[in-house]
């Protein structure tokens, strides 16, 4: 079983080793250095924040957006991809056929919920998000809104959902 790295270290941590990775590993993606890393550590330091942190990482196959996400995810949890408290999703594999649309959600409200009660810190990866049916994206919508109606409030205050997408690389890389 996969195991979250405390919150109260997390933090410290946290600065140290995805500020070590992000300036040594990463190359050519200066505004992703200083923006990943104040903002994540922001967050986290946050007593109790009011909504999930959205992070969305664009650009064209091979700009780095997953191995960011990596960086992140081996720097907040021990285990890594393999921690109990990080799920993956691939919209095209995850989330193939639009007609399946509401079991999807149902499934996905499952799998964020169960993590959140396992997990005191979560991070949701969704690659290819360009992909996804605008149905899935409601489902995130309580934990990215400000002080979402009592009933519909995240159940770990600390979630960070994670965009990855190809969307609009072509403009980014002009």
């Amino acid at each position: 079983m996969g195991l979250c790295v405390p919150f109260a270290v997390t933090t410290s941590f946290l600065s140290l080793g995805l500020e070590w990775d992000l300036n040594v590993r990463l190359h050519g993606q200066h505004l992703v250095q200083q923006l990943v890393l104040r903002t994540v550590r922001g967050y986290l330091e946050t007593p109790q924040p009011e909504k999930a942190l959205a992070l969305s990482f664009h650009g064209w196959s091979g700009t780095g957006k997953n191995f960011v996400a990596r960086m992140l995810v081996e720097n907040l949890y021990r285990d890594g991809l393999m921690s109990d408290c990080v799920r993956m999703f691939i919209a095209t594999f995850h989330f193939p056929h639009p007609k399946y649309v509401d079991l999807y959600k149902e499934q996905l409200m499952s799998q964020i919920r169960e993590t959140q009660q396992l997990c005191h810190q979560t991070l949701f990866i969704f690659d290819e998000a360009e992909k996804l049916h605008p149905g899935l994206l409601e489902v995130l919508g309580p934990h990215l809104e400000r002080r979402a109606p009592e009933g519909h409030r995240a159940e770990s205050p600390w979630t960070i959902f994670l965009f990855l997408s190809n969307l609009r690389g072509d403009i980014i890389n002009e």
